[in-house]
């Protein structure tokens, strides 16, 4: 009974979900100096000046980019580690 209770009150506080077109791409690569993110979002662009994404670096390797994302079709996506290594997830 009190789970239900629980997740009453979190219904009651009308949270809203993020986006359906938010997505936050994870890596992983403790040895990595640096990860991009390519895909037909951004035309496969292979490199920074070209268009693709940085993703952050955070502890123990783990690497990351949230952005928004068009909403509607098919997407696919590269990482590209240190700038050369084309990784699919």
């Amino acid at each position: 009974m009190e789970e239900m209770d629980e997740q009453q009150d979190l219904l009651d506080q009308d949270v809203q979900p993020p986006p359906c077109d938010v997505i936050t791409f994870r890596y992983l690569d403790e040895n990595a100096q640096s990860v991009w993110l390519t895909g037909s979002f951004t035309l496969w662009a292979s490199s920074l000046e070209a268009g693709a994404l940085a993703l952050e670096p955070s502890a123990q390797g783990l690497w990351s980019l949230t952005l928004r994302v068009e909403p509607t079709g098919h997407h696919e996506y590269k990482f590209i580690v240190d700038g050369g290594s084309w990784i699919h997830d």
